[in-house]
């Protein structure tokens, strides 16, 4: 509340929020979501609250009249996964629940891929359908910081896959029927790598 009433901040994009534990009556996310709404009120000004979420749940953006969170959006990473895997085979070691057309189709028809199937990955039953949620929900893209700070040397999805691939991915996030989020850096591609590789050889 400091930052966005100090600070004057348009939002507030929220790391995992699913690992935010609470068993109280009103759950610590939807009291603060509740409290920025509260904020909005007062001053005038239209403040985002976006989650990242491993929940696969319509929750977190329901509100909490409904038994939500009341986030204004969240990122759907099925989008994400569904894409990547499709354009680069060797993802597969990371998603193997992924793989399929039929999946990428689902994620920009209906939000949530994994909507309460049994997930091998998770080794149960996981999360529930989306379908019916406006688009302005959800934000799509094709990495994110934690797509390429999860790889050893950073690389980003131009290095990956060939640029025929890289034009289908940017159509497919800017002509879904969400909100398209474009990774910091991303028109660099190939130049960015090549210095963090340099500098990584540079350290070691």
């Amino acid at each position: 509340m400091f930052w966005l009433s100090a600070y004057h901040l348009d939002g507030l994009r929220l790391d995992a929020i699913h690992t935010v534990y609470d068993n109280g009556a009103i759950h610590f996310w939807e009291y603060t979501s509740e409290k920025v709404k509260e904020l909005s009120r007062k001053t005038g000004r239209t403040i985002h609250l976006i989650a990242e979420s491993d929940l696969n749940s319509p929750k977190v953006i329901n509100s909490p009249k409904m038994g939500g969170f009341g986030f204004d959006a969240q990122w759907l990473d099925d989008f994400h996964h569904a894409l990547y895997v499709l354009l680069d085979k060797k993802g597969q070691q990371y998603f193997s629940d992924f793989g399929a057309m039929e999946q990428l189709c689902k994620a920009i028809e209906k939000g949530f891929v994994l909507s309460g199937e049994y997930v091998q990955f998770r080794k149960r039953k996981y999360g529930r359908s989306s379908e019916g949620i406006p688009g302005d929900k959800f934000i799509v893209f094709s990495q994110n910081h934690d797509q390429i700070g999860n790889r050893m040397l950073g690389e980003r999805l131009s290095i990956l896959i060939s640029f025929e691939a890289l034009k289908l991915a940017a159509a497919a996030v800017i002509l879904s029927p969400y909100i398209p989020m474009f990774f910091m850096g991303k028109s660099m591609g190939k130049k960015i790598h090549f210095y963090t590789l340099l500098a990584t050889q540079n350290l070691s």
